[in-house]
């Protein structure tokens, strides 16, 4: 038996664990090829490889969705462990790459790099033509010890023990309408008229609502990518909660109030191992110079009244 169960294990493929890993931590084969950017197909056929390796089933199929299996369970935590220890090398061996050139894995919220950085990226791509970027603009925590990036734009009070990087300067948000929005509708009172621009909430007045210095305001629609819920402002659907790098850009709209409302801490962060990689400490040190030349911008200190 034991003989048998070596010969087997012989046959596993570390690209099968990976996709394996993936829909673990995803949940859904849909998910995880997303995540992986690869087909449906291309993931179920991976999961069938690693169970034919084993000979046993590593998920159960449930009317809910996929389970882990016993073998499963014991798999993942030694893919887990597999996992660690070939990123490590691949960081390692990056770490001592001296040369500015290669690929760079970099993650951004979309507003940051579409509405302040873009120019900037463009400059750095002429700068240094033979350093290529891989941008990811999604909103969730690309996982650094997992190569999910190279470098990130987080927000966070508390980066993470165990990355290294800049704290860049606070990124202020305050609240915008179109002047004649503001002028038409009253915000106070028992009855205002203004509505705020949904968030995706479940309720007519959530928390952030009535937290808020107009607490009986109700909302309207739910948009929830600050792009998007600028245009809305823009178009005059309600108020809204915006950076001050969108709603302090746009011509159309003026604070409600002339005060920033919140801080939000923001960082560019990076591995310990990559730190000394000549590409990513260059990238890193310029988008810092670029964010840190906008201050007043992110901090919202350029606002001029436009009444």
């Amino acid at each position: 038996m034991e003989h048998k169960t070596n010969h087997q294990m012989s046959k596993l493929d570390w690209d099968d664990l990976r996709f394996f890993l993936a829909v673990c931590r995803k949940q859904t084969v849909r998910a995880a090829a997303d995540s992986l950017k690869v087909s449906v197909s291309t993931v179920s056929r991976r999961i069938e490889n690693l169970e034919r390796a084993l000979a046993a089933k590593v998920f159960e199929r449930k009317p809910k969705g996929l389970e882990l299996s016993p073998i499963g369970e014991s798999l993942r935590i030694r893919a887990d462990q597999i996992e660690s220890q070939v990123l490590g090398i691949e960081r390692e061996v990056l770490g001592k790459d001296l040369e500015l050139e290669g690929e760079i894995k970099v993650s951004v919220p979309a507003p940051i790099l579409q509405e302040l950085l873009m120019d900037d990226v463009v400059e750095f791509g002429r700068r240094y033509p033979k350093i290529s970027l891989s941008v990811d603009t999604s909103y969730s925590f690309a996982n650094l010890e997992r190569r999910e990036a190279d470098i990130v734009v987080r927000f966070s009070a508390t980066p993470g023990d165990t990355l290294v990087g800049r704290r860049l300067p606070d990124f202020a948000d305050a609240i915008y309408a179109t002047p004649s929005y503001i002028e038409s509708h009253t915000f106070e009172g028992d009855f205002p008229t203004a509505k705020w621009i949904g968030w995706g909430d479940a309720e007519d007045r959530p928390v952030w609502v009535r937290e808020s210095q107009f607490p009986r305001c109700g909302t309207i629609w739910s948009i929830v990518d600050p792009i998007l819920q600028t245009r809305a402002a823009e178009a005059g659907l309600g108020f809204a909660v915006l950076p001050c790098m969108l709603g302090d850009r746009r011509p159309g709209l003026r604070r409600v109030v002339p005060e920033v409302i919140q801080n939000k801490t923001g960082w560019i962060l990076t591995h310990p191992d990559l730190r000394t990689t000549a590409r990513v400490r260059v990238f890193a040190n310029f988008l810092y110079e670029a964010i840190r030349d906008k201050k007043d911008l992110v901090t919202g200190a350029s606002y001029s009244d436009r009444a």
